[in-house]
């Protein structure tokens, strides 16, 4: 079971919050709104929030914190945070593209364990190693990321070079292509050449076949005299005869 202690901190208005803890009491913890001027911050761009203080025997704390669905900053005390009793300063704070935005400073009290072992007060830098685990992992991505376009400038080379081979072909081809029209121009002017030459014969062997025609008409028309010539002489014949 979780003991959080809901408080209000503004950016602007400094105030004394106080929130009690006891040694050693990890289940305890604070949600806070945070606001400017009274109205409450709406965390925008998915900063990473953390939370700090300087526990009384001078060693740090900075560790990550949550922004929960209702845009409060929730952290819940580590070990190191309830370690050390007494009364000491604390905030939370904001990483932003543009910089860091802090609230006011609260005051956490650590109330004495009456019993059992206090333990040991170090500092704690888990913001610092979360980071740092960030910032390795993106190196990590921006490796494979580095990988993957080295890859890809190799395709794209080898998709380069098949397409300067496609190229040459088909500039070879366009040549041949050219060739071939050439020789198709000649080849069609050489026709017409021999059209003409055809339509002149044509008319030639008309010209012949229509002096044939009137020849053959007046061959005809000297037998037909020569056949009533005939017929005369025979008649002429017939009457000497008589």
């Amino acid at each position: 079971m979780e003991y959080i202690k809901e408080i209000t901190l503004d950016v602007y208005q400094d105030r004394i919050v106080e929130v009690e803890a006891k040694q050693g009491d990890t289940a305890r913890g604070v949600e806070i709104t945070v606001t400017a001027n009274g109205a409450q911050l709406i965390p925008a761009g998915s900063p990473r929030v953390c939370f700090r203080a300087r526990k009384p025997d001078g060693h740090g704390i900075d560790n990550p914190a949550e922004i929960t669905d209702r845009n409060t900053i929730k952290y819940k005390f580590t070990e190191q945070t309830v370690a050390c009793p007494g009364r000491f300063p604390c905030d939370v704070y904001f990483v932003q593209e543009d910089g860091i935005l802090a609230t006011v400073t609260f005051w956490l009290i650590v109330h004495h364990a009456p019993v059992g072992d206090e333990g040991t007060s170090t500092y704690e830098y888990g913001a610092m190693i979360e980071a740092t685990d960030k910032a390795l992992d993106a190196a990590e991505a921006a490796s494979g990321a580095a990988g993957a376009a080295g890859a890809a400038t190799e395709a794209a080379t080898q998709a380069a070079q098949a397409a300067n081979t496609a190229a040459g072909a088909a500039n070879d081809a366009a040549g041949k292509a050219t060739e071939a029209a050439d020789a198709a121009t000649t080849a069609a002017g050489a026709a017409n050449t021999a059209a003409g030459a055809a339509n002149t014969a044509a008319g030639a062997a008309n010209t012949a076949a229509q002096a044939a025609t009137d020849a053959a008409t007046k061959a005809n028309t000297a037998a037909t005299a020569a056949d009533t010539a005939a017929g005369k002489a025979n008649t002429a014949a017939t009457a000497a005869d008589t």
